[in-house]
This record gives C-alpha cells, structure tokens and sequence, in this order.
C-alpha cells in the first residue's frame, strides 16, 4: 500500500521573470523557481491552478459541513434534497481523491 504525501503547504502564489514565457506557482514568502511548485505557460491556467488550490481546503470543509446538515435534517425520503445529497457526495469524494473524473 502507497501513502499519499501531503501537497505544499498554501497559500501558492504564483509570478514570472521578464526573461521567460511561462509562470510559476510557489509558497507564499517563497521566491519564484525557489522550491517551486510547478512551471506553467498559460496565464489563465496559471490563475485558475491557484485559486483552485488555495480554495480547495475551505470548500471541502464547507461542503462536507452542508452535507452533514442535509443527513441529519432531511428525511431519507425527502426527493427535493436527494439529488443535492448525491452531488455533493460525488464532489467531495472527486476533491478528497478518493474517485478519479
């Protein structure tokens, strides 16, 4: 059995150097190419990678909390709430890797 590593520690932020085409994504406090993350080419994907990242730790809180709301406060045979019930389910698996897109 593999363990999984933790991820860099957020917030990232990412920058780039006049010099090159393509951004970096690194620790806050950190300089960019100093222990970095990842290099990106893209601008809107770099942006897109980052706020996903930073975001990702209170959405999974606050979605894992709203579902946890919806089992103890919806009845099972309560259609309105099912769907959203499954939805979530399926995000937070997605975001806690525990399934694949």
């Amino acid at each position: 059995m593999t363990t999984k590593q933790a991820h860099a520690s957020t917030p990232w932020v990412w920058g780039s150097h006049e010099s090159v085409s393509h951004y970096f994504i690194y620790r806050e406090g950190q300089m960019p190419g100093e222990d970095g993350i990842a290099v990106v080419k893209d601008l809107s994907d770099v942006e897109f990678i980052v706020r996903a990242c930073n975001s990702h730790d209170a959405l999974v809180e606050a979605a894992s909390g709203a579902l946890m709301w919806m089992e103890n406060n919806l009845m099972a045979s309560d259609v309105s709430g099912l769907e959203d019930r499954k939805s979530l389910r399926a995000a937070l698996a997605l975001a806690q890797g525990k399934v694949t897109p």
